[in-house]
């Protein structure tokens, strides 16, 4: 180990930067494209700290094997790093997403830097429909995340298609791409008012984390975003200001595609659950977003308005005692988005946010009434391994607010306070394991769930279901 001077090298910035080792001829020995979200410590991140690899064997492990280092002086130059430790790939590496170039040319992007030699084979990417390969593949360097692949004949400007990867394809570690991974692409169209919408906000995130905007494409056009910006909304002049590149490396969104938009996707992941988590689009240029409150804007890039939506902490569900870490939701896509009572609270029973996926609290505003679905007609909390938990499926019908769920026995006594006050989607689903309010076994008999919410308009529902806890004698 040890260290010398480099001369005529201009420097890593400090949101992240390329840094490649290459040899006299230009061949690629070792290379990493870091972020600033890779400290994972909002404290080391601010300067001071370096950056250190986990496990050397693992080069292209990317943010997974990288941490802010823990040497007391704030790194380890010319030693063995502070958070060295075995950390190996074991997963499988997925194809992320798909461009369309021109009629002949496509570029394939993967989650992860793949193994050069493995992308090579034209016969490894197959084009449907038609299933046709391209005719020549080219690695992007120097990570070769990406490919771009060229098509002998010409594209359909109006299909969408579907690029296969074959399993002989691999990423740094050796591990091949899961059977026949995929992605769709198509010809990006113009897009005009209400075919992207904002979707969902989080504008005051838990600590360590970080803002989002989610966005749908609620078209039947594939939309490509390095032509649009996203920005705050002046409503008085109405013009977008500190509008911000939301694709800087590019991406096109897909019809019915939900897409988050944020500086670190990680800092998203890390806290909330995802149905897609390779959904996510990164940029340093999202406008900031005040806890107090404002406005966030599609724009294109004359600077004309896509879709606008309000924030504001009085939109969430009143009774909630805090609103931080908690996102706000598009409640219908038939309502404008600048109706603050077309958005609530994300329901606790996603965590408090759906990031690139359907919103808890999306649904229709009919049917007066809803619904509770034991999960059995009689359950027996005995611990014998059967029907030991009763599941309780609610359905609404729309949005609520707040809501409670108490079981009561035959006598009006109250038995167990399932949950109190908390804020419900739509759908859902909770449980009761057999016990009292005071710890013990409920008797075998007959007993009375309630379910008691706020709609939206401040009126109290109520929903009632009999049940049975049996036993043996």
């Amino acid at each position: 180990p040890g260290s010398f001077a480099l001369s005529g090298w201009s420097g890593i910035t400090n949101s992240g930067s390329d840094v490649v080792l290459s040899d006299y001829f230009g061949k690629v020995i070792s290379q990493v494209s870091f972020s600033d979200s890779w400290y994972a410590n909002s404290a080391k991140q601010d300067g001071g700290w370096s950056l250190e690899q986990i496990d050397p064997a693992n080069p292209c492990g990317g943010a997974e094997n990288w941490r802010a280092s823990k040497d007391s002086s704030g790194g380890t130059p010319g030693k063995i790093n502070s958070v060295y430790a075995p950390n190996p790939d074991l997963v499988s590496p997925m194809v992320a997403s798909a461009l369309w170039l021109d009629s002949l040319e496509v570029e394939l992007r993967f989650a992860e830097p793949m193994q050069l030699i493995s992308l090579l084979n034209p016969q490894s990417f197959v084009l449907s429909p038609g299933n046709i390969s391209p005719s020549l593949v080219t690695p992007i360097a120097p990570s070769f995340n990406a490919v771009r692949l060229r098509f002998s004949q010409a594209l359909s400007e109006s299909v969408i298609y579907t690029i296969k990867v074959g399993a002989r394809v691999y990423d740094c570690a050796g591990n091949s791409v899961a059977s026949f991974d995929s992605a769709r692409f198509g010809k990006p169209s113009e897009p005009i008012s209400s075919d992207l919408l904002i979707n969902e906000i989080m504008y005051y995130p838990k600590d360590n984390s970080t803002d989002f905007i989610e966005i749908y494409n609620n078209s039947s056009k594939v939309i490509d975003l390095g032509l649009l910006r996203i920005a705050n909304w002046d409503t008085l002049s109405q013009q977008p200001l500190n509008a911000g590149n939301l694709a800087p490396f590019g991406y096109q969104i897909l019809p019915g595609q939900y897409l988050t938009l944020t500086e670190s996707a990680k800092k998203i992941t890390d806290f909330y659950y995802s149905k897609n988590p390779l959904w996510f689009c990164e940029s340093d240029e999202i406008p900031s977003m005040n806890a107090s409150g404002g406005t966030i804007a599609l724009v294109k890039n004359d600077g004309s308005l896509l879709d606008d939506a309000f924030f504001a902490p009085e939109m969430h569900f009143p009774l909630l005692n805090e609103t931080k870490g908690i996102s706000l939701e598009r409640i219908s896509m038939d309502r404008l988005s600048d109706d603050r009572s077309n958005w609530t609270s994300a329901s606790f029973q996603v965590g408090y946010a759906t990031p690139s996926y359907e919103n808890s609290q999306s649904g229709a505003t009919a049917a007066p009434e809803g619904s509770l679905t034991l999960s059995s007609d009689i359950f027996s909390p005995d611990n014998d391994g059967f029907q030991d938990v009763l599941q309780i499926t609610y359905d609404l019908q729309f949005p609520a607010g707040a809501g409670s769920a108490v079981v009561y026995d035959v006598k009006g006594r109250e038995v167990v306070t399932l949950f109190r006050n908390r804020i419900l989607g739509t759908q859902g689903v909770f449980s009761w394991d057999g016990t009292t309010n005071d710890n013990m076994k409920a008797d075998i008999g007959i007993y009375v769930l309630f379910l008691e919410y706020f709609d939206q308009n401040g009126s109290q529902k109520r929903i009632r279901k009999a049940l049975v806890l049996g036993g043996k004698i």
